[in-house]
């Protein structure tokens, strides 16, 4: 079990499940998403984390027969998933929905009816191809921080949903002047600006000074943070976000 606070770190060696404890997560809510969740299965394969096919879900010395999820909410109500391994279709990029049983209240949670992003270790490039649902329907900062630039286009004018995150040197509250002024703290005099070329599909972000991949490792990061409403959730596991 493991409970969540406002920011929860999770240490420890190496393949002792601290990214499972985010993936969890995450397959829970891309699950939800496409309305599989509910009563059809697990999605394996999704905006946020991809697992593979189910043979790769599936544990080879597991003494269950299922997958399972217990979700505990501080109101007291719960949600308990389980989903079947057919061998039947192993190449299946799902598992199927056993035993359910989830109180109505747990899909009005955050992990389900809010955004959550989750950022993998890894990073992308800052400027790529624009992706209408998961941009503008699910507001995702993309696994990679692959829709990081697409994501401050679209938002950056509205301010930050949380005020006393914000900096107090900033220019407005807006959520692109919060990234920038935030930034400044690691790297100062920083300045971003967000270009979109709509003909080719393309948005990209420009920094006023050269800088270094510690940066583009770091925005997406500020971005989740600032445009996260309240109540909501965030870890960290070796590198791994999830908020």
């Amino acid at each position: 079990m493991v409970e969540f606070k406002s920011l929860t770190l999770l240490s420890g060696y190496n393949s002792t499940g601290k990214s499972c404890v985010l993936q969890a997560l995450s397959l829970l809510h891309q699950s939800y998403q496409q309305n599989l969740l509910q009563s059809t299965g697990l999605l394996l394969n999704g905006n946020l984390v991809n697992i593979g096919m189910a043979q790769d879900a599936w544990y080879e010395n597991a003494k269950e027969d299922y997958v399972g999820f217990e979700l505990s909410l501080k109101n007291g109500t719960k949600g308990i998933w389980h989903f079947n391994y057919n061998s039947l279709e192993r190449e299946a990029n799902f598992l199927e929905s056993g035993f359910n049983s989830v109180d109505a209240d747990v899909y009005q949670s955050s992990i389900f009816n809010g955004q959550l992003y989750y950022l993998q270790s890894e990073r992308a490039t800052t400027a790529s191809g624009i992706l209408n649902y998961q941009r503008q329907e699910l507001k995702q900062i993309g696994a990679l921080g692959e829709y990081t630039a697409h994501f401050l286009y679209t938002y950056g004018s509205q301010p930050i949903p949380i005020a006393e995150l914000a900096h107090p040197q900033a220019k407005s509250t807006n959520l692109i002047d919060q990234v920038e002024a935030w930034m400044g703290e690691i790297s100062s005099g920083l300045r971003i600006q967000v270009d979109a070329h709509l003909d080719m599909d393309l948005v990209n972000l420009k920094f006023s000074d050269h800088i270094g991949y510690g940066i583009a490792y770091v925005l997406p990061i500020i971005l989740a943070i600032l445009a996260s409403s309240k109540n909501r959730e965030c870890s960290n596991a070796k590198g791994n976000y999830s908020c």
